[in-house]
């Protein structure tokens, strides 16, 4: 969880960045370079990889030995729900705040 604080505070500080360059450009194309993201990006690297490791030794720790190849399918199955959930919730968010006027999902970033 303190991984997740972590990334919305460190895109928040990417995106105001973005967004002032792309107000300030007059071209309409952001001036920023990629690497912008690497931090973002290496924070979410380490944030899956505990989470996953985490997830994957529990199931394989709580599940009898007999059952070992279902526990590491309970594990894939979260995953794979989690996904889904997160499809769903940006779809849900889309709707109602398109509905309400001007959605929080653009054609134009900028």
């Amino acid at each position: 969880m303190a991984f997740a604080v972590i990334v919305m505070i460190v895109a928040a500080v990417v995106e105001k960045e973005r967004r002032d360059k792309a107000t300030s450009s007059i071209a309409g194309s952001t001036p920023m370079n990629v690497f912008w993201l690497a931090p973002l990006f290496m924070i979410l690297g380490f944030a899956n990889g505990f989470a996953l490791v985490g997830l994957q030794e529990y199931f394989y720790d709580q599940v009898p030995d007999s059952m070992r190849s279902l526990g590491m399918g309970f594990y894939l199955s979260v995953i794979g729900a989690s996904n889904f959930l997160s499809s769903l919730l940006i779809m849900v968010v889309d709707k109602v705040t398109s509905s309400l006027g001007k959605g929080w999902f653009e054609k134009d970033l900028n």
